[in-house]
């Protein structure tokens, strides 16, 4: 995770999503939100504020405004906040033993 990398100012969110209005206030809201918007060659990344080190993807010349609007809230709305649930989480859930019968 680039820590040295600056984050976007909102000009920066404003003017790099110029044509692409849900976008452009979904990223705002998660920088608002403490996420770090960086830069990465075509798209761009978002990390998470917290030390654990979540991130994702964003298109730089998305095919569909409000399609990536919406990917950008839900993976917005994923962390910090429900961040103890989501490592608390496992991939299959632990199935109690089966009780043995006293002979």
């Amino acid at each position: 995770m680039p820590f040295k990398v600056p984050g976007m100012s909102a000009r920066d969110i404003r003017s790099t999503w110029k044509g692409h209005p849900d976008l452009t206030k979904a990223v705002l809201k998660a920088n608002e939100q403490g996420w770090r918007i960086v830069k990465e060659g075509k798209h761009y990344r978002a990390f998470c504020p917290c030390e654990n080190g979540a991130d994702f993807t964003i298109p730089g010349t998305p095919r569909s405004d409000s399609n990536a609007a919406r990917r950008v809230r839900a993976d917005a709305s994923k962390c910090p906040a429900q961040h103890d649930l989501l490592k608390a989480r496992s991939p299959r859930p632990e199935r109690p033993s089966p009780a043995v019968p006293d002979s």
